[in-house]
């Protein structure tokens, strides 16, 4: 039975083509474990405040999209630590925010969309494992559009629950992390100005949850100045058959997959910059007041904390 359900729902997702749209997260490709830093220096009955932060920040060009809104994108992204528990847990607040810029300007750099996204997290440290819980507030706003007289303000905040993974590779040079990701909407807004291009069958207000995946890889060596790394991630959204807070969860009608991958080399005596390509497909890109999806391919170049942000 539950297979079954399984194939019909896919069946009326891919084949008769119903314009649902899961919801764009800003840090697909980054993940914040703050609880994997300093561990071996922790004093197992220290409690600190305000211990420590850390930070991120991403620039790239697409070099292929299958629409016209895609052709920089800038990321940022950082966190403080709030409370910590010696090595078991600790509560960081976090705030990312993706800028999105297409070529349709004389200078062929125009912003477009911002999508932003702030909340708290809270990890439990077990082993090699890791469980976290949080809430996240995440809204899109559009940028120097005001010529198109078109507008679409999106707010998808959500409950999240996450599960990380450390695997053996067999090498002290090497590393393999999995994450699990499941969120629970709460807010679900979709506006767009004119008022004609809203409607009921894109299913906004029927978005229940979210369950995704992420894997990373990458190899190291201290005395070197380059390194390797991999990653893909992919998403599940679902959506309820009506859209009340609570009647949306009686019956799943819909699923929609998000999916990427990328791989490149690490740059540096600490090897903390990745230099790499990517290729991501997005059920709805976010930005036009029409939701559209797109695959996209680019290259990038990211700053990251190999230990606490992958």
């Amino acid at each position: 039975m539950m297979a079954f359900r399984l194939i019909q729902a896919l069946l009326i997702c891919f084949v008769c083509e119903i314009p649902v749209h899961a919801q764009r997260m800003p840090v697909r490709r980054v993940h914040v474990n703050p609880m994997a830093v300093c561990l071996a220096d922790a004093d197992a009955n220290r409690i600190a405040w305000f211990d420590s932060y850390s930070g991120w920040a991403a620039f790239g060009k697409y070099v292929y999209s299958d629409d016209r809104e895609h052709a920089w994108f800038q990321k940022l992204g950082g966190y403080l630590e709030l409370f910590r528990n010696a090595s078991s847990s600790n509560l960081v607040f976090l705030a990312h925010a993706e800028i999105i810029s297409n070529s349709a300007n004389d200078i062929r750099f125009n912003p477009r969309a911002v999508f932003w996204e702030e909340g708290f997290l809270f990890t439990q440290a077990f082993g090699r494992s890791y469980a976290q819980i949080g809430y996240f507030h995440r809204c899109k706003h559009d940028l120097d559009n005001y010529l198109l007289g078109q507008e679409r303000t999106l707010i998808y905040g959500s409950l999240q629950g996450n599960y990380l993974m450390r695997f053996p590779t067999g090498g002290k040079n090497s590393s393999a992390r999995l994450l699990i990701q499941n969120d629970i909407y709460t807010i679900r807004q979709d506006h767009r100005w004119p008022k004609r291009f809203e409607s009921p069958s894109d299913h906004i207000r029927r978005l229940t949850g979210s369950v995704g995946i992420q894997a990373d890889y990458h190899r190291k060596r201290p005395e070197h100045f380059f390194g390797c790394y991999a990653q893909m991630h992919t998403r599940l959204t679902l959506y309820g058959r009506r859209s009340g807070f609570f009647s949306r969860f009686e019956k799943i009608s819909v699923m929609q997959i998000d999916y990427g991958f990328s791989a490149g080399a690490l740059l540096g005596n600490h090897q903390t910059v990745r230099l790499g390509i990517f290729y991501e497909r997005l059920s709805d890109t976010g930005i036009r007041v029409r939701p559209e999806n797109a695959g996209m391919m680019g290259v990038g170049l990211t700053a990251v904390h190999s230990k606490d942000v992958w």
